[in-house]
């Protein structure tokens, strides 16, 4: 089952896999709401991966008072599968691939867009905190002197600057995306690590921000859940 509705080019498309994350997906949602770009110029499409509890309906609730959120609902493939069908569905000239128990920054969006649109990236790369037990984590990647630096994939990985291959961390145009036909792999626990590296490896530009835009919350049953991926 799909809400969807074909319209014009946004900024960003928001893609937010959800799998029996009832508890976590209003705050999701909800902070994905709080920016400061008008609804219309971007999209959260939600994937609903077969879940049991009621995501579903959460997800439909939000679709129905907000045009911005969409809900594609498919059987359970993982993963994978489901940012995949998000990102065959996107409208957006950037794509963020954002986990349903997990929250984004308010109003980060417009400087991000203008930060990618006036570099011509083909990635952003972006600074993120930690949550645990409520304490929050700054996980400083790229300093100050790294905003106004332009650097390729390849240049980026010789300096070694790939801390965590979280997907989450790197928005990317989606043109590149296409270009390059750049799907995550089924059927694997931490596609991350297959997927960012290659698509960073064929970047020709990637722009740095120091803000920190994404909040990643451990909690138990999560894939991430200890400090090597961080």
């Amino acid at each position: 089952m799909c809400i969807f509705a074909v319209g014009m080019t946004k900024a960003f498309s928001i893609i937010v896999p959800a799998y029996n994350v009832a508890p976590y997906l209003d705050r999701c949602l909800e902070s994905c709401l709080q920016q400061d770009l008008p609804e219309e110029e971007y999209e959260i499409i939600v994937v609903n991966d077969g879940s049991n509890d009621n995501t579903l309906e959460i997800a439909q609730a939000f679709a129905a008072i907000h045009s911005s959120v969409k809900v594609l609902s498919q059987e359970n493939k993982g993963l994978s599968e489901a940012r995949n069908a998000g990102l065959s569905l996107a409208q957006g000239d950037y794509v963020w691939f954002v986990d349903s128990d997990d929250t984004i920054a308010p109003n980060c969006l417009n400087a991000l867009y203008r930060q990618a649109d006036s570099t011509s990236a083909d990635v952003i790369a972006i600074c993120i905190a930690t949550i645990k037990e409520g304490v929050a984590t700054p996980r400083m990647y790229y300093n100050y002197g790294m905003v106004n630096t332009i650097l390729s994939g390849p240049q980026m990985l010789r300096r070694g600057m790939l801390k965590a291959a979280c997907a989450q961390f790197f928005i990317c145009k989606r043109s590149f995306l296409e270009e390059y036909r750049f799907r995550f792999l089924p059927g694997v626990y931490h596609e991350d690590e297959e997927w960012t590296p290659r698509v960073l490896y064929n970047a020709r530009r990637i722009t740095f921000t120091d803000a920190i835009c994404y909040n990643i919350y451990y909690r138990t049953g999560s894939i991430i859940l200890c400090d090597r991926y961080l």
